[in-house]
């Protein structure tokens, strides 16, 4: 039986009887088998849940997302949508009416209505970019949404003129917010400017619009976010905030006179701090750290009733994601749940006191739960996903080891579906990328890591939370600034070194793997160490010099390295992996999207190029077409079976062949 704890009160969920049939160990291709689910929001009325949930089209090559519908008294899902396009973003009219969505079924996304109990969808916008962010009207009116503005004739002219050659950093449009109006279908710009806003909210009473907007549409731009308020009468516009935060994340006081915003920032607005709850007051602009010192990253927040000043907000412990309070009378904060697994997409029905939520947790997908927020007694209501239960599935603990400087570690292990205690195992190291993240107890359907499958073969799996993770408070986080590659590889070799001391690793059959920062600290591994088998590079930095030039993000290169690389030069180059390639022994495997803009595809090949001319034996994959991973499932199922083979080659001496 599940069961949630929360301050004492024991929570129990419902446990689905099932017939009694032989499990299996999970397969490749049973990654693709299971629904993603996310998005729930409650109609008003608390008889409906939308939510979405994305399956793989094999036809298409990629995943879809659909709209399904819960009748919450019955608990029966019905799904809404099949365009092979697939549609997200679904909401209810306030009054119940109508369900809205995203879909992209007339080449770019627009906004679509549909009656609430079932019916025909019909096409409401036909903008001429597509629609990103949108939110009703409490009066049911109008909707407002956020587009990228359209090329001008002229500037249509000058671009076939060049032969669509374009400046660098000025080729993307800015994105402002614009209204419909349901019924004639009128469309209307309501905010210009030269700025990009990035995502807005309406006040109770429809009389203000907070939004945040940053210089342009450059993801690097966000250092550069604010916070803008404009007055619907009025139609002016003022800016709130003039200081160095990322603000993200808007929220009203339910009286409609202040704002609510989640930063990645200190008490100070300093940046790169675990994520914390600012209150916002409209006449002194003057931002407060409503959670200052709170030792957890604050995922997403919600009002609870509106006489009573309490927050509730999500928050990830590290290795779970649990619920929380707090009072704004006297600034106490609580933690509501003990769970172990995570929620998320929380979706807050006032007027029922509902909260609805999406959950996992080692041996569950994602599915919807729903409680009474004041009587916490969660009930799942979708139950989209019944595979896992045909399945054999591992054993996941939370494991802590204490690191060089003593700073006490955590990380999750995955044990073999036929563990026997006693017995060493060859080890996979999965190490997360972010590195501003971490590994949680959630069932995985990643085809990025896929920790079941390599337990259904007899691998122990070890996916560290080292230093530079969230949920372990601001220490732990701010540890790698300047200090790149330092503690935080510490504490993934000692996580190692206790899995080996403790008898469950074989010190002879190590592997390491990750993408993104996981491949940085993959690529450090290897040139630092030849204590591993095999190791699998997925987008990893290499060079941190060129690195800077090539990403779509250098502000946040700047934090880790104190500085650019042409101020700091020396540290920038110390710090790069490809500076000690070789060292290198460790066979390695080398993956990247040929689009990716995070971790640019030429740093791969630095590695691979450095790799190859020093007689460390590697192999590269390139992914046309894809970006910061492969999105194609031919992509996805492949790399999985490739590294699959290559860890088993050069660890086990297996030979398995890849299709």
């Amino acid at each position: 039986m599940r069961k949630f704890a929360r301050t004492g009160i024991l929570l129990l969920l419902p446990t689905l009887v099932f017939a009694q049939t032989a499990k299996r160990p999970m397969q490749f291709k049973d990654i693709f088998r299971f629904k993603r689910v996310s998005s729930p929001v409650q109609s008003s009325n608390g008889k409906w849940i939308v939510f979405q949930a994305s399956q793989a089209d094999w036809k298409q090559n990629k995943r879809v997302s659909h709209i399904y519908r819960i009748e919450i008294p019955t608990r029966q899902t019905t799904q809404l949508t099949f365009s092979p396009a697939g549609e997200g973003s679904a909401k209810f009219s306030p009054d119940g009416q109508w369900i809205s969505f995203l879909s992209s079924r007339n080449k770019s996304s627009q906004l679509f209505l549909m009656p609430a109990d079932g019916g025909e969808a019909w096409q409401l916008t036909h903008h001429s970019t597509g629609i990103r962010q949108y939110e009703w009207a409490r009066n049911g009116s109008r909707i407002y949404f956020l587009a990228a503005d359209s090329l001008t004739k002229k500037e249509k002219d000058q671009k076939a003129a060049r032969g669509n050659a374009y400046f660098v950093d000025q080729n993307l449009k800015n994105i402002h917010l614009w209204s419909i109006n349901v019924t004639t279908k009128k469309e209307t710009e309501l905010i210009d400017g030269d700025f990009s806003i990035r995502s807005f909210t309406l006040s109770p009473d429809n009389s203000k619009i907070a939004f945040i907007a940053a210089p342009s549409a450059l993801r690097d731009d966000d250092i550069h976010n604010e916070i803008y308020c404009f007055n619907v009468p009025q139609k002016t516009t003022e800016q709130l905030t003039h200081n160095g935060a990322i603000e993200r994340s808007l929220y009203w006081t339910p009286d409609g006179k202040n704002l609510l915003f989640i930063s990645d920032s200190n008490e100070k607005l300093e940046t790169y701090y675990e994520e914390s709850i600012f209150y916002l007051p409209l006449k002194t602009r003057k931002p407060e750290d409503l959670l200052p010192k709170f030792p957890y990253q604050v995922f997403q927040l919600f009002w609870g009733d509106k006489k009573k000043p309490i927050l509730y907000f999500s928050a990830n412990t590290g290795t779970n994601v649990q619920l929380f309070q707090l009072d704004l009378k006297n600034h106490r904060w609580k933690k509501l749940t003990s769970h172990r697994g995570v929620m998320y997409n929380l979706n807050y029905n006032r007027n029922k006191s509902q909260l609805a939520f999406v959950f996992s947790d080692p041996n569950h997908p994602t599915e919807i739960f729903a409680s009474d927020l004041h009587k916490w007694k969660p009930v799942q209501l979708s139950h989209v996903n019944t595979l896992q239960d045909s399945l054999l599935l591992p054993e996941y603990r939370t494991i802590h080891w204490k690191s060089k400087d003593g700073w006490m570690a955590e990380g999750i292990l995955i044990l073999p579906i036929h563990y026997k205690k006693g017995q060493s195992y060859p080890l996979i190291m999965q190490i997360h990328g972010g590195p501003e993240s971490s590994v949680k107890n959630a069932f995985s359907t990643s085809f990025g890591y896929y920790p079941a499958i390599w337990a259904a073969h007899g691998y122990l799996v070890f996916q560290p939370n080292y230093r530079g993770s969230t949920g372990y408070g601001d220490t732990c986080m701010r540890a790698i600034i300047g200090h790149y590659f330092e503690k935080d590889w510490d504490d993934i070799m000692t996580g190692v070194d206790y899995l080996v001391r403790q008898g469950l690793a074989h010190p002879d059959s190590l592997g390491v793997m990750g993408w993104s920062a996981g491949g940085h600290e993959t690529n450090w591994t290897i040139t630092h160490t030849n204590r591993f088998k095999a190791a699998s590079s997925g987008a990893g930095g290499a060079n941190w010099f060129s690195f800077y030039a090539q990403t779509d993000m250098h502000y946040i290169r700047e934090i880790w390295f104190n500085g650019s690389p042409y101020e700091n030069t020396d540290l920038w180059l110390k710090k790069s992996p490809v500076m000690y390639v070789k060292q290198a022994k460790t066979p390695t495997l080398i993956f990247c999207g040929v689009k990716d803009r995070r971790v640019p595809f030429p740093q791969s090949l630095e590695m691979y190029r450095g790799l190859k001319r020093n007689g460390c034996p590697v192999e590269m994959v390139a992914f046309p077409g894809s970006g910061h991973g492969p999105h194609e499932l031919k992509q996805q199922l492949y790399k999985m079976k490739k590294e699959f083979s290559w860890f088993e080659s050069h660890i086990r001496n297996k030979t398995i062949p890849v299709d």
